[in-house]
């Protein structure tokens, strides 16, 4: 049986954050999870290490869950469409709601 074009790409376990990055365009890198309304998944794995969303810092290591369940995924998209607006250095209510539903591991 060939190999999908999906299974083709080497997923990475861990991506260390460069200058320009956010959670958007990490996880909307090929080799994570090609799908930029992902980036709730990566604040789920590495809620420890990550205070706002919006604001990851260069040279940080982040773990890259790769066994979402269906429900994970359904609500990492749900998020990212509906969080509202945002601002910088400040923690938004939506994302401390997503986390306490949804990452309580």
């Amino acid at each position: 049986m060939p190999e999908s074009a999906d299974s083709a790409v080497q997923k990475l376990t861990q991506v260390e954050v460069g200058d320009l990055d956010s959670l958007w365009t990490i996880a909307a890198n090929e080799q994570v999870y090609g799908n930029a309304e992902l980036w709730p998944l990566l604040l789920c794995d590495n809620k420890q290490q990550i205070v706002d969303a919006d604001l990851i810092y260069a040279g940080q290591v982040l773990s890259i869950p790769q066994q979402s369940t269906a429900a994970a995924v359904a609500a990492a998209i749900t998020h990212a469409n509906q969080r509202g607006e945002w601002e910088l250095g400040e923690v938004e209510d939506s994302d401390l709601e997503y986390l306490a539903l949804h990452c309580s591991r």
